[in-house]
């Protein structure tokens, strides 16, 4: 599969298309119908620009709840540490 120029690396294709796979496991609905393979389905998905995602690399998709655009992924420095332990 050719890498979208929007993307601009087949690094960030991938991360990109596991970010996709981890809300497409989490209930979020395809994009595409007819495929099976939620990882086929994600990166398809990327591949005709059906996503939407930030110059950090971090994808925006739909939460199945609520049905609006949220961030799928937050970077390691936005995660909390756990409760009693410092950061």
């Amino acid at each position: 599969m050719k890498i979208p120029e929007g993307v601009g690396s087949k690094y960030r294709f991938i991360v990109l298309s596991g970010q996709r796979v981890a809300q497409l496991q989490k209930g979020a609905k395809p994009r595409i119908q007819g495929i099976r393979k939620l990882t086929t389905i994600a990166m398809n998905e990327l591949g005709e620009n059906l996503l939407v995602f930030n110059k950090k690399g971090t994808l925006k998709g739909t939460d199945p709840a609520t049905e609006q655009d949220t961030v799928a992924v937050e970077s390691k420095s936005e995660q909390k540490p756990p409760e009693g332990q410092a950061s």
